[in-house]
């Protein structure tokens, strides 16, 4: 008998759907204790390991660990908002991860958590893998030494070309001073964006 498939990781965003009430803050929104008992349990199976709002217009990050995409949209069409239209998943990403671990994603440290996606810029070279980029060394030492004074929680590639950081900071100009002496900040990548990420669902 062959073993299942081991997890993967995914970055999983999801969005106020149709039905949403933009009157309404999230937990006064109809059918509130359904949604979250729902989505208590999936943190229970460990089936989403993180998870909770980023950026400031409603929308919901999940660190997922699951088999492959199929599964995850068959799992989060089981909630109570998907069928309701109040909530809707928008891309699911795979995730690698390279540096930090989960039990950095804590709620009980100082400072507040980041979630920091990177894309290529202007000098990046699209015939060569990531590895091959100029400047490859200085760049992972520098992540690597992130890692090490745990300023990165969790983070690494989502792609060849793209990469999501979880950043701990006294706020968001401290985690932009943090990130900003990175070599490959001179243009071959660019910080896309830098959110505020709330976590409500963790390891119990």
């Amino acid at each position: 008998m062959s073993s299942a498939p081991a997890p993967r990781r995914f970055v999983v965003t999801r969005a106020p759907g149709p039905a949403w009430d933009a009157g309404k803050p999230t937990r006064q929104q109809s059918g509130w204790d359904a949604h979250a008992a729902f989505m208590d349990g999936l943190a229970d199976e460990r089936f989403v390991a993180f998870g909770g709002p980023a950026g400031g217009d409603n929308r919901v990050v999940l660190i997922v660990d699951s088999e492959d995409e199929p599964a995850i949209h068959e799992r989060l069409g089981q909630d109570p908002w998907t069928a309701s239209g109040q909530l809707r998943t928008v891309s699911i990403e795979g995730w690698t991860n390279w540096l930090g671990g989960d039990e950095r994603i804590r709620t009980d440290q100082p400072g507040s958590l980041y979630l920091v996606a990177y894309a290529p810029g202007p000098h990046w070279d699209e015939a060569k893998p990531r590895r091959q980029q100029a400047g490859w060394d200085a760049h992972a030492a520098f992540m690597d030494a992130l890692d090490e004074r745990h300023v990165v929680s969790l983070g690494g590639p989502l792609d060849e070309r793209r990469a999501l950081l979880v950043v701990r900071a006294a706020d968001q100009a401290d985690a932009m001073a943090q990130l900003s002496p990175d070599p490959w900040l001179n243009g071959t990548l660019i910080i896309e964006s830098v959110e505020p990420w709330t976590l409500w669902l963790t390891p119990r």
